[in-house]
Parts: structure tokens; sequence; C-alpha cells
């Protein structure tokens, strides 16, 4: 019925737009930052925070204006089935060659150096791993797998939509991936 994005009257967040200079890529770059209902009133309170990626073929718009993450989470919210967070929703898109893993890396890089101190020195947000998750679908939720697995002390949750390791182009990665999966599955889990 599309209920759960309908726009309805309860409290709203509100999705700002946040232009940045990364030295990782040498660029200006965007994102969006959704702040839940009450963030500017609820002055003391520090908010959980979920870093979101989209699909390839999207960039920092695509879940806060197609994908109406905002409206979800409000009705969320009002419902009790979320907590109030913030979700930040960078651009995922790096220079070079689709999903090498040197893009991977570039945008682990600009994920743990860039994007985060810069919402953690803005916002009232939860400053440890137990404060941060990650998602992302398709070619987001490859960078969740990639930044993600590798980096469980710094993101508590992790959720991949519709996404894995594409076999043959990336075999070489996933099984890389696999291995370490196995071998620190503790960890992970």
């Amino acid at each position: 019925d599309g209920d759960y994005y309908r726009l309805k009257d309860v409290p709203h967040g509100e999705i700002r737009r946040k232009k940045y200079f990364s030295y990782i890529t040498q660029s200006w770059r965007e994102m969006y930052i959704y702040t839940p209902p009450g963030y500017d009133q609820n002055i003391e309170t520090e908010y959980p925070t979920l870093y979101l990626l989209h699909g390839g073929g999207e960039d920092e718009r695509g879940w806060g204006m197609q994908g109406k993450m905002d409206l979800i989470l409000d009705n969320l919210i009002v419902e009790g089935k979320a907590k109030p967070m913030l979700v930040v929703m960078p651009d995922a898109n790096m220079p070079g060659q689709g999903f090498d893993e040197a893009v991977l890396k570039q945008f682990t890089s600009e994920l743990k150096q860039v994007i985060v101190p810069l919402v953690e020195e803005e916002y009232r947000i939860v400053r440890n791993s137990q404060g941060r998750a990650l998602a992302g679908l398709s070619m987001g939720g490859i960078h969740t797998l990639y930044s993600g697995v590798n980096n469980t002390d710094f993101f508590s949750n992790l959720g991949v939509f519709s996404s894995g390791w594409i076999l043959g182009m990336q075999q070489e990665l996933a099984n890389s991936q696999y291995d370490y999966m196995r071998e620190n599955s503790n960890q992970i889990n």
C-alpha cells in the first residue's frame, strides 16, 4: 500500500545538505543528513547514526529524495519501531574503475577519515562503534561488505540489501573477503 512511506500528520525530521572538501578525493563532495524530529530542541541528546549507502547509478540523493527514507523513518519512530537517529547519506561514487578493490579502499578511507569525523564534529551523536551502523543497497551493499566487515570495531551493525560480490569480476576479492569472514566470524558476529 505504500503506507509506511506516506506523508502523515506525525512529527517530521529534516534532511540537511552538507558540502565538504575531501582530502581523499581532492574534490568537493556532498552528503545528506537526516535529523530526527526534535533534534534541534533536544540539545542534550546524543543520537545513534546510520550511514546509508545508495546503489550504483545513484548518488547521495537516492535515499533521501527518491527512497523517502525520511518519511519511512518518521513513521517508524512515531510507531515505536525505530529509535530516533541520524542517517548520513554520502555519495559513495569514487573516482576509479567500478568495483575494483582500490575504489573500495578509497571509499573506506573517505568514510572513516572524512565523513564520520565531519559528522561527529558537527552533530550530537554517539561517538563509538555502538552508536554507528552501516548499510547499503546494491553497490552500497558491496561497500558495506568491504568497509563494514573489515571494520567491525568501527561499526556495530551492518545491513546489506540486494547485494553481494560480483563473482567473476570480483572472484579474488570475494574469496579473500569470505576467508576473512570465516577466520573472524566471532568478532564479526
